[in-house]
């Protein structure tokens, strides 16, 4: 009976451990604005400042579908879902 006891334990200890390191990337990234971050706030065009009117994300690659960020639909800039422009459509 000791062993079931100990497997239990051992098992909520890891699950607990994933959990909380999840918890703390999460409010990690969301401080300086990675890519484990969540944002709640209305995202603008980094060209055009139009603002994403949308309530659902349509994803048009697989880098925004896992991580977030959108097109614009006005210029066409690609931005991360803090609203910095990516790849070759950002303002240099």
């Amino acid at each position: 009976m000791f062993y079931s006891g100990a497997i239990m334990l051992i098992f909520f200890l890891v699950f607990f451990g994933i959990c909380t390191l999840g918890t703390v990337f999460t409010i990690i990234g969301t401080i300086v604005k990675n890519d484990w971050g969540i944002n709640l706030d209305p995202i603008h065009c980094p060209n055009c400042n139009h603002v994403k009117s949308s309530l659902f994300r349509k994803p048009k690659n697989i880098r925004q579908a896992l991580w977030g960020g959108g097109t614009c639909d006005v210029c066409g800039t690609e931005y991360d879902k803090w609203g910095r422009a990516l790849g070759a459509t950002a303002k240099r």
